[in-house]
């Protein structure tokens, strides 16, 4: 997550550096951890709502990053 607070200058191998971050085990873990919680009602509506609303906002600025280009 250190890229998110530094910068990332690697542009162009973005498409490869996103492909690695969702393939790892870490994000996967994250996903299906994320994935039981929601089917078992651990998290509430307010947490979820939370959850992807960060989505959205990581979603947005890697978008918006991407039209700079």
């Amino acid at each position: 997550m250190q890229i998110w607070i530094e910068g990332y200058d690697d542009w162009k191998h973005i498409v490869e550096t996103i492909e690695r971050r969702e393939t790892s085990k870490n994000h996967l873990d994250s996903c299906l951890v994320y994935e039981q919680w929601r089917l078992h009602g651990t998290l509430d509506e307010a947490q979820e709502f939370i959850l992807k609303k960060e989505n959205l906002f990581g979603a947005k600025y890697i978008e918006d990053s991407l039209m700079i280009i």
